[in-house]
């Protein structure tokens, strides 16, 4: 855990560095400043006497108050079969996972199909904790008060719902309904607007809504 003081407040961040690879005598500079606006701004320079490029990418996810978490990868360039997309654009969310918001509106279907090819699957709340703290990422990217397609249907028994892993939502441990926003459909959803508006939805599975990805671990 690193602390810096800046302009009176303390901020307390965690960072999480991550190599896909062996890198042979590299050096790591972070520099964290403030910028114009006030905002936060890092900057990560990398050497190494390896033979090949290797690409750096930062995910930077606010936590409660002035903690925040800074995650750096290091990877070869043209690894992952030259896709990056399963780990850019996630964010870590201690004790629970990684998480991507998906702006672009797609069907039920079509949204866990781009989870699956970024090695991850619809979002799956098992706490309520997990929904706060989601609903906290959703409200940094601008993102509240929509429904975001989530791991979740009732297409195999109407009215008896089964997360992606085949499981009740009583067993996942989630079960807060949105009940004023529920429409008839077969596909779930997750709606955050404030701490005490929030909850799980049903839509039709053809209807096109952003998205969430979740995963374990970074890969």
């Amino acid at each position: 855990m690193l602390r810096q003081a800046t302009g009176g407040c303390v901020f307390l961040w965690f960072l999480v560095v991550s190599t896909a690879g062996i890198i042979p005598n590299y050096n790591l500079t972070l520099t964290i400043r403030r910028n114009e606006t006030g905002h936060l701004h890092s900057d990560v320079h990398l050497e190494h006497d390896s033979d090949e490029e290797w690409t750096v990418h930062v995910n930077n996810t606010p936590g409660i108050g002035s903690r925040w978490t800074q995650t750096i990868l290091i990877y070869p360039v043209g690894s992952r079969d030259n896709d990056n997309s399963s780990i850019i654009g996630y964010e870590h969310i201690p004790d629970f996972g990684y998480y991507k918001l998906h702006d672009e509106s797609k069907t039920w279907q079509e949204a866990e199909r781009t989870c699956v090819q970024e090695r991850a699957h619809l979002l799956v709340i098992n706490t309520d904790r997990e929904a706060h703290l989601v609903g906290s990422l959703m409200e940094n990217y601008n993102a509240k008060s929509q429904n975001h397609w989530a791991g979740f249907h009732d297409r195999y028994t109407a009215s008896h719902y089964v997360t992606i892993t085949n499981e009740t939502l009583e067993d996942a441990g989630f079960v807060k309904w949105r009940s004023s926003d529920s429409s008839p459909g077969h596909c779930g959803a997750f709606y955050y607007d404030s701490d005490t508006d929030y909850g799980l939805v049903n839509h039709d599975c053809s209807q096109t809504l952003p998205f969430a990805c979740e995963k374990k671990t970074l890969q």
